[in-house]
Order: structure tokens, then sequence, then C-alpha cells
């Protein structure tokens, strides 16, 4: 069975080391650069477009921005992503963000 993990974190140097190890362990997620509605309710930073991102190109730089990324795993990965994610973000102590997942009912395709 399919499942969808979303990561939500706060950017760092940290956050592309936990990007790469995914990327070169073969997992790949769909990421989105977002801002948070403080700072677009504070209008404290120039506007800039928010882009879409694969896992593989944003392990290579880090973004200010929070990023909101989602994983589409078997059972058996979910656990091992959930356990690497955890590892780095010393359980969201050192990383602000979290993570959740859910199971995907009907799922049809090849990733």
């Amino acid at each position: 069975m399919k499942n969808i993990l979303i990561l939500i974190l706060k950017n760092g140097d940290t956050t592309g080391e936990l990007f790469q190890t995914l990327s070169h362990k073969g997992f790949n997620s769909s990421v989105i650069i977002a801002k948070s509605l403080k700072h677009i309710l504070q209008d404290d930073e120039e506007d800039d477009e928010r882009l879409f991102f694969n896992l593989r190109h944003l392990a290579t730089g880090t973004h200010k921005d929070s990023c909101f990324s989602y994983f589409i795993l078997d059972d058996e990965d979910l656990k091992t992503v959930k356990d690497i994610i955890r590892q780095y973000t010393n359980n969201f102590k050192d990383v602000r963000g979290g993570m959740y997942s859910y199971k995907i009912d009907n799922y049809e395709g090849s990733i």
C-alpha cells in the first residue's frame, strides 16, 4: 500500500543535508518553497516567486524560506524516511517543523 508523507520544515543548513541524504538513498519528493503567513502579513520581505522543486534540486542549496514537501512511499519506506527525518531534526528540536502521513486508498502509477 502507498502512503503520502507531508513534511514541513524551516529551511537551513541541516535541511539541505537532510534532503541530500534522502536523495542519495533513492527517495524523491516534490517540494514547495513557502512563505509563512506571518511574513506575508508583516510584508517584511520583498515579494518573490514561490517555486516547486524536486528533492534532488533542493538538496544542492539552501533557501531562507520554509519548505513543504510530500513523498509517496511504500509502507516499508515510510518508516525509513520518518526515521531519517527524526534523526536530522533531532525530533524537531533542532529544526522546527513537523510531519504527518496517511494511507492512499486509490493509487495508480509507477512511483
